[in-house]
């Protein structure tokens, strides 16, 4: 059964998607882990992400841009 890990970060500065596009090509490709990358534009919207309900992964994609 292969679950999906979550990774939220902030994209203070447009290289972070480079960097978070690359490492989720890392975690697919290498280290066969199923990651999908959120990122959020601000600190604040990351953390009412971590904070809402069990449903945070939806939540974080309404604040936030998925790296597909």
């Amino acid at each position: 059964m292969s679950r999906t890990i979550w990774v939220g970060a902030v994209a203070y500065d447009p290289k972070v998607v480079t960097i978070w596009e690359g490492m989720r090509h890392y975690f697919h490709e290498e280290a066969h882990l199923d990651v999908e990358v959120v990122l959020f534009q601000s600190y604040e919207m990351q953390v009412a992400a971590l904070l809402a309900a069990r449903g945070a992964p939806r939540a974080a994609r309404r604040a936030a841009t998925c790296i597909s």
